[in-house]
């Protein structure tokens, strides 16, 4: 009678989020796993997320392999606009900028600026997230763009001969996401709430939240 015995470890990680050991609180990185094998792997400091992959892994032996092969598409900013005439010389655009990952978060402090003349033409947002520029109008194009630290700038057009109405739709900036690769990791350890990878020499343990 013969009976298979595996020496290796389990064939799945345990679902959820596990966070890399760091006592210096500058830096993070962290696993999110699911069902089906499915993963999501992100790396970042105080400021801004610098890595950002999703995929698929497997087990095999004492070797972890991540094959990133899920793309994560970037949102792109957007404005919805709404027009009025009216007989003054002068026309109004009103602004509201909201973060696109939560469009009930307003953003203050955005920089709004005419491209041809940034000098005269320009706000910043307030507190609600509100800004106004008065411009002359004109049967000319106004180029605007919208810029803000920690978001992707949104370049936007409006006809000068009529007032507007625009919410602003910033996407916060991410890293290119990684797509079409395939990392493999010495896996020293593994059980229900952590485990341990070695690459390059590099040994680091990752423990459940």
């Amino acid at each position: 009678m013969f009976i298979e015995v595996n020496l290796g470890f389990a064939q799945k990680i345990q679902n959820g989020t596990y966070t890399k050991k760091d006592n210096s609180n500058e830096f993070y990185e962290t696993f999110t796993f699911t069902n089906k094998s499915c993963f999501e792997h992100k790396k970042g400091g105080s400021i801004e997320q610098t890595f950002h992959g999703k995929g698929h892994y497997y087990i095999t032996n004492d070797s972890l392999t991540f094959v990133y092969d899920s793309l994560i598409p970037h949102p792109i900013s957007y404005s919805i606009k709404k027009t009025y005439a009216n007989s003054s010389p002068t026309i109004d655009v009103k602004f509201k900028i909201f973060c696109l990952d939560s469009s009930s978060l307003v953003l203050n402090q955005v920089n709004i600026f005419e491209k041809v003349n940034p000098r005269k033409y320009n706000a910043i947002t307030n507190k609600n997230g509100e800004g106004l520029i008065q411009l002359l109008k004109t049967d000319s194009l106004y180029n605007f763009t919208a810029s803000s630290l920690g978001f992707t700038p949104y370049n936007f057009t409006i006809d000068g001969s009529y007032n507007y109405i625009i919410k602003v739709f910033l996407s916060p900036l991410n890293p290119i996401p990684t797509y079409n690769e395939k990392k493999i990791y010495f896996l020293k350890e593994l059980n229900n709430n952590s485990f341990t990878l070695i690459s390059e020499e590099q040994e680091n343990k990752f423990e459940k939240k």
